[in-house]
């Protein structure tokens, strides 16, 4: 979840606490006030198959997980009915770029606290329109600002070849030269690793 954006309702210790991978640190309230909510922003949309929420202690948590592709439009994901529990594991598959967990409430004067929550599933690949036409890129010219490997790599249909610029430094350009004029209407790239691309 490296690069990602944590926030919360509240912060007695920071949001990204329960996503860092460090079971010594943790995302808890301000105070015992509910509800409380904690969000990612995972950048871009994934196929989600699992969250796995390891409370601070054990209580009867009452809590529920929602997903969303905008931050504005929610489904849930789990709304269980209240249990004890310390940690649990939700296996369900949803397209999501955030989540959030709300604690509802809780018992024993537990606060909303959570030492990690663990987030599994895959980049989503892109939705592209059935009726969208591929243009056939063959004999049309690549072009970049330098070759670590070659420009038309990127336009060759084999996902086993790629463009690489020279080095690291940027800003860096990658183009084509179609040969003709075309209404565009969607431009799919896939690139070599995750990044916060810019």
């Amino acid at each position: 979840l490296s690069g990602m954006e944590a926030t919360a309702s509240s912060t007695g210790s920071p949001a990204w606490d329960a996503f860092d991978s460090n079971a010594d640190t943790r995302w808890c309230a301000t105070n015992e006030t509910v509800p409380q909510w904690l969000m990612i922003d995972l950048k871009n949309v994934y196929d989600l198959d699992a969250v796995k929420i390891i409370f601070e202690q054990e209580s009867d948590w009452n809590y529920k997980v929602e997903v969303s592709l905008d931050g504005n439009e929610w489904s849930v994901y789990s709304d269980p009915a209240a249990q004890k529990i310390i940690d649990v594991t939700i296996n369900q598959q949803a397209k999501a770029r955030y989540v959030r967990l709300t604690v509802e409430s809780t018992t024993g004067g537990a606060w909303a606290s959570v030492w990690e929550m663990e987030l599994y599933g895959k980049l989503a690949e892109p939705e592209v329109s059935e009726e969208l036409q591929k243009i056939n890129l063959s004999g049309m010219e690549a072009t970049a600002s330098s070759t670590g490997s070659p420009a038309w790599d990127a336009f060759d249909g084999n996902a086993g070849t790629r463009w690489c610029a020279t080095d690291a430094a940027v800003p860096q350009w990658l183009m084509i030269d179609l040969k003709a004029v075309y209404d565009l209407d969607a431009v799919y790239m896939f690139f070599e690793q995750k990044s916060n691309w810019d």
